[in-house]
C-alpha cells in the first residue's frame, strides 16, 4: 500500500525514467552475466531471447500495474474532486456544439434544484429557464462567448425548479478540438446564495445606516485611533464644521483648519487628547467649543467622542449650538438690567449671577461663579430651600416663597425666591429669581410693632371707659339710694342699665382678639343674664334666646344693644300682670342683613307704638336709633308683642359712639 501510495505521488516522466534505467541495467548486466558463464553460442542466443521475453513480460505487467495506478489515481482525484464540488457548491456543466448534449457534474443538480435521475435539461431549456431575472439570457452570453472566443465571469440570479432564488458565479469557456476549433462549451457554476445574501444584507444594513446617520440632526464621524485616518462621515458632521469632508480626512487635518489660531488649536488638542488618554467617558465631552469654518464664519459646537478600542475606532458626534450660545448670549445681556437677583444653578454650583444679584450680596458676580450656593449663601431654612430645589429638578411646581439670606457681606436680606426648571449650556439647570423685599418686610415689621402697641394702647382705653362707665353707673347709683322720689328711682335705674349695656361692649372688645368687631350671640346672652343679676327682669318672667353666632361691627354692636336694652325692659315694665310671662329673643342673619326679634306673650302693644310722639325716653331712643342703623322695623301684635328690626351688615371699621350722628 506505501509502496502503491509513492507511486501515486510520482509523475509520469519519472516512472518512465526509472522503467529506462531499469531496463538499461538490465541489458547492461544480464549480457555480461551470461556471456561470462554461458560458452555455448546458441544457448546463449536462445538464453538471450528468452531474456527478451521476460523483459517484455516484466514490461507489459509494469505497465498494466501502472496503468492501474493511474485509473485508481484518477478514480480517487475524481472522487476527491467531486466532494470539493458538493462542498464548495461548485457544478461544471458541458455542451457539445455537434451532438446539441448536456453534461452536467452531480452538484449541478444540487444547485438547480433538480432530481438526478432526470439528468441534465436539454440545452434550450437551459438557456431560456434557469436565468430569466438576468440582465442578459444565458443563451445570447454563450452565443457571445462563442463568437469572441472570450470567457464569460459574472453573477447571475437563478430560478430553480423549485421556485427558490439563488445566487450564482458563472464562468463560461469555449472547448476547441486539435484544430483549434470550437467544438462545445464548459461552464462552472458557483453557488454563493450564502454569501450573497449575507452581502445584500449587510449592504442594506450599511444603506440603512447611512441614511440613518445621514438624518440625524447630529453630525457623526468614525476615525481610527493609531493613525487619525476618518473612516465615515455624515453630510451633517461637514455641514456643522462648514469643511468639505475631503479637508477633514484625518485628526490632524480637522485640528488644523478648524482651529485657525494656532494657540487656541494647541490648547483644545491638549485638552481633548489629555481627556481621552484619561479613559474617562465622562470627560470626552466639550461643549460651546468655538470653531471657524471654511468661510469664516464662527460657530459654537458640542462634541462628544465615544471609542471603541478594541476596534481601533473613535465615534465622533457634534451639534451646532450656535444659536443656543446666542440666546443665551442675549438673555444674559437682558437679565443684567433686571433690577432682580438671576441665579443659574446645576448640582447646586452658581453658573451665571446678574448685576443685580451680585450687588445685593456686595460682590462682583465672578466671585460667586463656579462656587457652592449653600457655602456662599446662607439660607436661615436650608433644608427647605434645598428640598424646593429638588422638587424643581424633578419638574414640580413650587410656589414663590420668602427666605432669610445671609450674604458674604454679612447683611440679612430677605427675597422672594421663584424657581423654575431651564437648560442652561445644553445641561439641566435652575433659574433663582430673586426679588429683594428688605426694606417692604423691615418697614412692615416696624408697622406691625405700631399696630401691636396701639391695639395695646386701644385696648386699655376700652378698658378705662368701661371703668370711667362703672364710675359714673356708680355715682347714679349713690344718687338712687339717696332719694326717695320713686319716679326719679325709676329714671335712674333705666339710665344705669343702659350705662351697663354700653359698659359691657367695651368689655367685650377689651376682652376679644378683634378690636372692631364683636360676638353678637355671646353679648346678647351677658346682656340677659346681667338683667337678670340686677333684677330688672322679674323673677317670674322667663327669657327664651334662640340666637344664630355672627359677629358685627362695634358700630352698630353699640345701637342695636341699647334697642334691645330698651326692648325687654319695656316687656318686663308693661307687657304682664303679676303673673309673669315669657319673653322670646330670636337673632338670624340671612346673605348680609341681621335680623333680631323681640317677643312676648303679653298684653301687647298699643297699634301707634313708635309712631306718635309720646316723649318717652324708650320711644325716643328706639327711633333714633333704628335710624341710626339704616334700620326697618315693624310691630304686630299676637298672643302679644312682637318687635322686627333689621339692618344691613357693615364692615366699616372704627369704634365710637354712633348716638346722635344722624
Amino acid at each position: 500500500m506505501n509502496l502503491l501510495n509513492t507511486f501515486r505521488t510520482l509523475s509520469a516522466a519519472k516512472i518512465a525514467l526509472i522503467y529506462l534505467v531499469i531496463a538499461v541495467l538490465w541489458i547492461l548486466f544480464t549480457d555480461r552475466i551470461l556471456a561470462h558463464f554461458v560458452i555455448d553460442t546458441a544457448l546463449l542466443t536462445t538464453i538471450q531471447t528468452l531474456k527478451g521475453w521476460l523483459y517484455v513480460g516484466i514490461t507489459s505487467v509494469g505497465l498494466y500495474a501502472l496503468i492501474q495506478i493511474w485509473y485508481q489515481s484518477f478514480k480517487h482525484d475524481k472522487v476527491r474532486y467531486l466532494e470539493m464540488q458538493r462542498l464548495a457548491i461548485i457544478g461544471d456543466w458541458e455542451y457539445n456544439l455537434a451532438t446539441d448534449s448536456v453534461k452536467w457534474s452531480p452538484t449541478m443538480f444540487e444547485i438547480f434544484e433538480r432530481d438526478a435521475k432526470d439528468g441534465p435539461p436539454p440545452y434550450q431549456i437551459l438557456m431560456k429557464r434557469y436565468f430569466q431575472q438576468s440582465d442578459e439570457s444565458l443563451e445570447e452570453i454563450v452565443k457571445s462567448v462563442i463568437a469572441t472566443n472570450i470567457s464569460y465571469k459574472e453573477d447571475l440570479q437563478l430560478t430553480t425548479e423549485q421556485g427558490n432564488v439563488k445566487y450564482v458565479r458563472a464562468l463560461i469557456s469555449t472547448i476547441k478540438d486539435k484544430s483549434d476549433q470550437v467544438k462545445g462549451v464548459y461552464g462552472i457554476i458557483h453557488d454563493i446564495t450564502d454569501s450573497t445574501e449575507h452581502e445584500l444584507e449587510l449592504q442594506k444594513r450599511n444603506n440603512f445606516i447611512e441614511q440613518t446617520l445621514n438624518n440625524l440632526p447630529i453630525g457623526v464621524a468614525v476615525n481610527t485611533i493609531d493613525d487619525g485616518q476618518v473612516y465615515l462621515m455624515n453630510e451633517q458632521f461637514s455641514e456643522i464644521y462648514g469643511w468639505p469632508k475631503e479637508t477633514l480626512k484625518d485628526v490632524d487635518s480637522f485640528f488644523d483648519v478648524v482651529y485657525p489660531s494656532e494657540e487656541y488649536r494647541r490648547e483644545i488638542k491638549r485638552k481633548v487628547l489629555t481627556d481621552m488618554a484619561s479613559g474617562e467617558v465622562e470627560r470626552m465631552n466639550w461643549q460651546r467649543i468655538p470653531i471657524v469654518t471654511q468661510d469664516g464664519e464662527q460657530k459654537y459646537v458640542d462634541n462628544k467622542a465615544i471609542p471603541v478600542r478594541d476596534q481601533n475606532l473613535m465615534i465622533s458626534t457634534v451639534m451646532d449650538v450656535t444659536k443656543n450660545v446666542e440666546d443665551e448670549s442675549r438673555w444674559e445681556n437682558l437679565v443684567q438690567n433686571d433690577p432682580d437677583l438671576i441665579l443659574i444653578i446645576q448640582d447646586l454650583e452658581i453658573k451665571f449671577l446678574n448685576n443685580a444679584g451680585a450687588r445685593m450680596y456686595g460682590a462682583p458676580p465672578e466671585y460667586f461663579i463656579g462656587k457652592s450656593l449653600f457655602e456662599i449663601i446662607k439660607v436661615e431654612k436650608e433644608t427647605i430651600a434645598r428640598e424646593r430645589i429638588a422638587k424643581v429638578i424633578k419638574g414640580e411646581q413650587v410656589d414663590p416663597i420668602i427666605h432669610k439670606i445671609l450674604g458674604p457681606d454679612g447683611k440679612y436680606r430677605f427675597l422672594q425666591i421663584k424657581s423654575v426648571p431651564v437648560k442652561y449650556q445644553g445641561k439641566n439647570a435652575v433659574q433663582i429669581v430673586g426679588t429683594d423685599l428688605t426694606k417692604q418686610i423691615n418697614a412692615q415689621s416696624k408697622l406691625e410693632e405700631s399696630l401691636q402697641e396701639k391695639e395695646v394702647l386701644l385696648q386699655e382705653i376700652h378698658h378705662r371707659v368701661k371703668n370711667n362707665l362703672a364710675v359714673v353707673s356708680g355715682f347714679l347709683q349713690l344718687q338712687q339710694f339717696s332719694s326717695s322720689n320713686s319716679e326719679l328711682d325709676q329714671v335712674l335705674t333705666e339710665s344705669i342699665t343702659r350705662i351697663k349695656s354700653i359698659a359691657l361692649i367695651h368689655e367685650k372688645l377689651y376682652m376679644a382678639e378683634s378690636l372692631s368687631d364683636i360676638d353678637f350671640k355671646e353679648y346678647i346672652e351677658d346682656l340677659i343674664s346681667g338683667l337678670e343679676d340686677g333684677q330688672i327682669i322679674a323673677k317670674n318672667v322667663s327669657v327664651h334666646l334662640n340666637i344664630e353666632p355672627l359677629t358685627i361691627n362695634v358700630n352698630q354692636a353699640v345701637p342695636c344693644a341699647l334697642i334691645l336694652n330698651e326692648l325687654i325692659v319695656n316687656s318686663v315694665k308693661h307687657a304682664f300682670d303679676e303673673n309673669g310671662g315669657k319673653i322670646q329673643l330670636n337673632t338670624f342673619q340671612k346673605e348680609n342683613k341681621v335680623f333680631v326679634e323681640v317677643s312676648d306673650n303679653g298684653k301687647g302693644l298699643p297699634a301707634n307704638f313708635l309712631t306718635t310722639n309720646d316723649g318717652s325716653m324708650g320711644s325716643v331712643i328706639i327711633q333714633t336709633l333704628i335710624s341710626q342703623l339704616d334700620a326697618t322695623i315693624e310691630v304686630s301684635n299676637d298672643d302679644g308683642a312682637m318687635i322686627q328690626f333689621s339692618f344691613e351688615k357693615s364692615n366699616i371699621k372704627g369704634i365710637s359712639s354712633t348716638l346722635g350722628s344722624k
